[in-house]
């Protein structure tokens, strides 16, 4: 039988206008399954993923529970990372990079090192981000928290989106700030431009699982919250997007071949799964979901602490389903790298000095951030550990798609970011802090442009900032640049 050939950008049109993407097909590569098959390399995807985390919690570290006490392949699982033994060892394809670091200015008013952060924790987002030190505070203040720089993601979408549906993609599962005592401080935000001005330009990630999924499936949600709130009455009302599509794709499905048929019917039950979840989300902190004639289908979202204060911790505060927030966006970024929707995202599992509560996770009744300070590692470990299992579960999801000769996986790098790490706290002068840039240990999976997988990195003394780790990531898709004030990638995340 003659091959059936389609192009890569093909979609599953039906009713009302509706259109299902599609994932990489055999139909859409050339002979040997390793290019498009109209020219052309597979495409390189680009993801960041973050969670405001430091190793452990001000009474002390607990000696290996992220970093693992070998270098090398099968390194040791601590409490913190003992979800990468799970589905089916996904240690294998995630990399730890550890001994990494934020420099610091030693003496409040001293110059501010290049990449470097200044004394005041939870201010370093240019760093982070950007590779770029802090400003210099004003006169009689403590911190200048603005970024000025570009993002990494945002300039490696600048190089390889293509032409994607979306440029890039930034999510967030951290519904709310949940703390009424200090601003956002930039603490919600992972990806910035530059205007032509040379003025910064953040990106608002979606924190809505339902907006995700109808931006990817259905169209963009009008800005306007009262057209928002018509829409989503509206969409409430619509049958599934996969009962307007032809399954039978016009008679292109009889056509395709077995493994193509295999992977468009794995597709489907995806995108359900999808819309299943979203049937039982909590409400959307702003907008259109709030606005619903029926809410009694939505559980009431977390309010508030009242302020930086362990005493006022409320068990019924700080949470608004993340669990649920955090399986679906995955689930739904997963799903927009497989349809070559987007090529670059970010994911912010938890902010910047995170109040969220979590004692839905794990039992434990604490706000996050204030549970790094006066809980104890052994429990905070367990808030870690669900980071990691989110992470986990993702990389694991894409190295199970299949794409080519190999796995999806193969063309990603992914960057898991920690806030923190451990060590001397150049704020309060203790000789062990969760305030500290020192000691931080990041993540990276994928196998794009020679990236090894599986292996415990000890990051050499020439490239041990945070940023090495992001150019490193970035030179895999093929974008090799700096990253603000630093440079060079490291060597040894290269096979």
């Amino acid at each position: 039988m003659r091959r059936v050939r389609l192009p890569r950008r093909t979609f599953l049109r039906g009713l009302g206008g509706a259109m299902v993407g599609l994932p990489l097909l055999d139909a859409m590569l050339d002979d040997h399954g390793v290019a498009l098959a109209g020219g052309g390399a597979l495409p390189s995807r680009f993801v960041l993923l973050f969670g405001g985390l430091a190793l452990g919690c001000d009474s002390g570290p607990q000696p290996n529970n992220v970093v693992p006490a070998a270098t090398g392949a099968n390194y040791p699982l601590g409490a913190g990372i003992a979800p990468f033994g799970d589905y089916e060892d996904v240690r294998q394809q995630i990399s730890v990079v550890s001994g990494l670091s934020i420099p610091c200015q030693p003496v409040f008013g001293d110059p501010i090192p290049p990449g470097g952060r200044g004394i005041n924790f939870h201010a370093h987002t240019n760093p982070i981000f950007t590779g770029t030190a802090n400003l210099m505070p004003a006169p009689l203040e403590s911190h200048d928290y603005r970024v000025t720089n570009w993002s990494s993601d945002q300039l490696v979408a600048d190089a390889i989106a293509g032409d994607t549906t979306f440029k890039s993609l930034q999510y967030r599962a951290q519904a709310l700030l949940y703390n009424s005592g200090v601003g956002p401080y930039y603490r919600d935000l992972m990806s910035w431009r530059l205007d032509d001005q040379g003025q910064p330009v953040p990106l608002y990630p979606v924190a809505s699982p339902r907006q995700a999924y109808d931006t990817l499936f259905l169209g963009f949600v009008p800005d306007d919250p009262v057209e928002a709130a018509k829409k989503a009455f509206e969409l409430k009302k619509r049958r599934s997007v996969l009962d307007l599509v032809d399954r039978r794709m016009s008679g292109m499905l009889d056509r395709l071949g077995s493994n193509d048929k295999i992977k468009l019917e794995q597709h489907y039950d995806a995108i359900r799964n999808i819309e299943n979840l979203l049937d039982n989300l909590p409400p959307e902190p702003e907008g259109a979901c709030m606005m619903l004639e029926d809410p009694g289908d939505d559980p009431p979202l977390g309010g508030a602490f009242t302020g930086d204060d362990p005493n006022a911790y409320d068990v019924n505060a700080g949470y608004s389903g993340e669990e649920t927030r955090i399986r679906v966006l995955t689930d739904l970024l997963h799903m927009a790298l497989v349809c070559d929707l987007t090529r670059v995202a970010t994911f912010m599992h938890t902010m910047i000095q995170s109040f969220m509560n979590v004692a839905q996770i794990t039992g434990h009744q604490y706000a996050m951030h204030d549970m790094s300070h006066g809980g104890q590692t052994v429990q905070y470990n367990d808030v870690i550990a669900w980071h990691m299992n989110h992470f986990a579960y993702f990389v694991a999801k894409l190295r199970d798609t299949p794409e080519g000769t190999g796995s999806l996986l193969d063309n990603c790098a992914v960057v898991y970011m920690m806030e923190a790490g451990g060590g001397y706290g150049y704020e309060s002068g203790a000789p062990w802090a969760v305030h500290s840039t020192d000691n931080m240990c990041w993540f990276v999976a994928g196998g794009a442009g020679g990236l090894v997988q599986g292996q415990h990195i000890v990051a050499p003394a020439n490239a041990d900032h945070t940023a090495n780790v992001l150019i490193s990531a970035m030179r895999a898709v093929g974008v090799d640049s700096d990253l603000g004030d630093v440079s060079g990638h490291i060597p040894a995340l290269f096979g």
